[in-house]
């Protein structure tokens, strides 16, 4: 396994245990309800999950009854095919990708939305800026990205609560989530925009969702799909 990869829940194995967790443990499905509020996204939107996982985010979309033609990318494999299990079980249509989110595999501008909910506490902060440098190359011109992630606490008891999750998930991948600089590293990479939708304090830690838009130019010139991807596609019908 790659040193710059994690699944999840950290071991592979465990990742079909992933989402009865997020269930119990971090009432994951009130908290994707809320996203999608915040997201509002209608048919038609073309959208991109990055680190889609089990398709969580695809699930609560059909709860609410949006149908965006969403594609969900994630490096790991075996959450890819729950994924692809879940969509088929709700007769959901939806693109999902085995790819790394520091170097997407869409051309420039195919997008008019990219998400990404607690993907990026996992990158480190170099690889946090390669991956929001891919996600405004992705999205077009005036495109919206939301994004949900531990940030930094709201007071003593989030940030006790969130040293557990950095001794798991590591010291130096969660080391600007914890200082507040997620929304910095947005702007220094060329988001403008950028807003604090709504905090949420959970038993880990402090999760806030910062809203930011692509430059009106549009982002660079497209590139190809990087070499190091499995380029696995599951399209469920």
């Amino acid at each position: 396994m790659p040193r710059d990869f994690l699944p999840p829940l950290r071991f592979q194995w465990l990742s079909r245990y992933y989402d009865p967790l997020m269930d119990r443990l971090f009432r994951d499905r009130r908290r994707k309800a809320r996203f999608v509020a915040a997201l509002g996204v209608g048919r038609g939107t073309r959208l991109l999950d990055v680190g889609c996982g089990t398709a969580r985010l695809a699930a609560a979309l059909a709860v609410d009854c949006r149908q965006p033609r969403l594609v969900g990318i994630d490096r790991d494999l075996e959450s890819v095919l729950i994924a692809a299990a879940r969509l088929r079980r709700l007769s959901l249509n939806g693109g999902l990708v085995v790819g790394d989110a520091a170097s997407l595999p869409f051309a420039s501008g195919s997008f008019d939305c990219v998400t990404s909910t607690l993907v990026f506490h996992h990158l480190s902060t170099p690889k946090k800026r390669i991956a929001l440098r891919e996600t405004l190359r992705a999205l077009r011109a005036r495109g919206r990205f939301l994004l949900l992630d531990f940030a930094r606490p709201s007071g003593t008891l989030r940030r006790l609560a969130f040293l557990g999750v950095r001794l798991f998930d590591g010291w130096r991948e969660t080391a600007a989530n914890a200082s507040g600089e997620v929304p910095v590293l947005m702007i220094k990479e060329g988001f403008r925009g950028i807003r604090e939708e709504y905090l949420d304090d959970t038993p880990f830690g402090t999760l806030r969702c910062y809203s930011a838009t692509s430059q009106e130019s549009g982002p660079s010139p497209a590139v190809g799909p990087y070499e190091g991807s499995q380029n696995v596609s599951v399209t469920p019908k």
